[in-house]
């Protein structure tokens, strides 16, 4: 009997083993669950994370677990035939709770996605689980101002406020595995017959530069030109960086020949 116990513990300390969700204090190199690539978009859907959590009106959720599926489109002209990227989770909390309704992230409230019917558990005390999802953008990640990404849940009568935060570095890395598969496959695209890499490989290059340009900022744009005039003719150095638009920028501009990064600094000029 007591080394069919000592069995049940270890083989649950290996199952929880096993278990990948992580945490704010968690390394987020290894963020990925799954990848999907797509005609139009990369799909990246992250491990599990525990978020920190904090009652603001009411008390506090017993549990709590989030996931982030993120959609990145191949081009500017897929932007438009694809789903928005979305922060999806599960709560639980105590039956007496009113269900959480809207969500308000970084001043802007909407309400949630039901995507499982609720699920009711009774032992001494009776909990509610409630899986959700909401829209979550890269534009939206790269507008919050520090290094946390924080939302706040309420019910529908606003007696129940929780407040969810999670590190940005967790979807920042889903982005950057995104960028790096988007960057493997074109780069497989590129090997093309020198005739084809003469008749479009110019335009494609500035229309991708032109593209990404107008996705960064003005400080990551500066910081483009700047590395972008010092390496006219030859590449030499990365441009070392985590930002989306600043990464395919340079993709681009480095896989340029010398007369295509010409016609790119001369439009850079323009700017």
């Amino acid at each position: 009997m007591n080394k069919l116990r000592a069995l049940l513990v270890v083989s649950a300390m290996v199952a929880s083993a096993g278990c990948s969700t992580l945490d704010s204090s968690s390394n987020f190199d290894d963020v990925v669950k799954t990848s999907k690539e797509r005609r139009h978009y990369t799909q990246i859907t992250t491990k599990p994370i525990t978020p920190q959590t904090h009652a603001i009106v009411g008390a506090d959720v017993v549990k709590a677990q989030l996931h982030y599926v993120g959609i990145y489109p191949h081009d500017s002209i897929d932007i438009d035939k694809v789903a928005s990227s979305t922060i999806a989770g599960e709560v639980t909390f105590f039956k007496s709770y009113d269900h959480f309704e809207t969500v308000n992230i970084a001043g802007h409230k909407m309400a949630l996605n039901s995507d499982r019917p609720m699920a009711e558990t009774c032992t001494e005390h009776c909990t509610v689980t409630q899986w959700f999802s909401f829209p979550f953008t890269h534009n939206e990640l790269a507008a919050l101002p520090n290094d946390q990404v924080e939302f706040t849940l309420s019910s529908a009568t606003g007696k129940n406020r929780v407040k969810f935060m999670l590190p940005k570095q967790y979807f920042l890395s889903a982005e950057q595995e995104a960028n790096y598969l988007r960057n493997s496959d074109t780069t497989q695209l590129t090997k093309q017959t020198p005739q084809q890499k003469q008749s479009d490989g110019k335009q494609r290059s500035l229309e991708m530069v032109q593209y990404w340009y107008q996705q960064a900022d003005g400080g990551q744009q500066e910081q483009f030109k700047d590395w972008a005039f010092t390496h006219r003719t030859v590449v030499s150095e990365q441009l070392k960086t985590d930002q989306q638009a600043l990464n395919m920028l340079s993709y681009w501009y480095a896989n340029a020949s010398v007369d295509e990064r010409k016609t790119i600094l001369t439009w850079l000029l323009t700017q």
